[in-house]
């Protein structure tokens, strides 16, 4: 027996069919998802759903962290939108340096999965001086093979005390 198997070619038609009943399937799931969101399946962990009528959200994001929610070409910014059918715009906040993301959307439900999507848990633990070698790690690896294993993990070290030269 050879290894050659002979497959028929898809026609156009048959072929745009399928492509047709993909994104159908896709867009089932997505709104199934958007659903689950809004009926407390999943509850998100902040109060999301006191207003229905609620289309429009605004996040506030440190500017340290725009990069990560607009993403490499805005490309995730992009999903976001197509995934949620949602249009999100920044803005640049007058009264503090946080940028603003404004979120507005159809229905409440597409406006609140975008949200818990794009709203990223933040934290910020000191290290100890005395400790702050043993975290990175020789040239740094300990830094490195935490971003590696995290999904948007940052760092913000702070030495108490004073300085050693």
């Amino acid at each position: 027996m050879s290894a050659f198997v002979w497959h028929e070619k898809e026609s156009r038609r048959t072929a745009h069919q399928r492509r047709k009943q993909e994104r159908e399937v896709k867009a089932k799931e997505t709104q199934a998802f958007l659903s689950s969101v809004a009926n407390g399946v999943e509850p998100p962990p902040f109060d999301l759903l006191v207003d229905q009528n609620q289309n429009e959200r605004r996040l506030h994001v440190p500017p340290g962290c725009m990069g990560l929610v607009i993403g490499k070409k805005g490309e995730h910014l992009k999903s976001i939108e197509k995934t949620f059918k949602v249009n999100v715009k920044t803005q640049k906040d007058e009264s503090s340096s946080d940028n603003i993301l404004l979120i507005s959307g159809d229905s409440a439900a597409e406006v609140a999965g975008a949200v818990k999507e794009l709203d990223f848990d933040m934290r910020t633990i000191e290290v100890p001086k005395d400790m702050a070698g043993w975290v990175c790690g020789k040239l740094g690896a300990g830094v490195f093979a935490a971003s590696a294993s995290d999904l948007f993990p940052t760092f913000n070290l702070s030495a108490k005390g004073p300085a050693d030269i």
